[in-house]
């Protein structure tokens, strides 16, 4: 993308233009986490690219310029969704949230520790 958007949450951006989604929708991606050090190990940004499109994920602390990223107890709320919407849960995901897919990082440790769905105790 030539511009960025501020927007809190995942954008996915096509030749087409821009516009939210809850997570990236392609079966394989590669993920990048970004993290404001100097306010704590919150995720601040992300961003994911596959075959159709680029996405861009921004913290809610980054949007409304927040300081309470120091605040580093790890909420389901301040961390990256990667598989679900906002309501959906584990076992509760429909089908179509179950299916396999590939995620391709660097330092991936690190990044994972700031996806959502890592901290369920629910297979995904």
């Amino acid at each position: 993308p030539e511009v960025w958007q501020m927007k809190e949450g995942w954008t996915k951006y096509t030749n087409e233009g821009f516009y939210s989604v809850a997570f990236p929708e392609e079966d394989a991606l590669v993920f990048d986490v970004e993290v404001c050090c100097s306010e704590g190990q919150m995720p601040t940004l992300a961003t994911a690219v596959s075959n159709q499109a680029w996405y861009a994920w921004v913290s809610s602390d980054l949007v409304r310029g927040s300081q309470s990223a120091g605040n580093n107890h790890y909420t389901l709320d301040r961390l990256i969704p990667l598989e679900s919407n906002n309501g959906g849960k584990g076992i509760h995901l429909r089908e179509k949230f179950k299916k396999p897919r590939m995620v391709i990082g660097h330092n991936v440790s690190y990044d994972r520790a700031r996806v959502k769905e890592q901290y369920w105790i629910e297979r995904t």
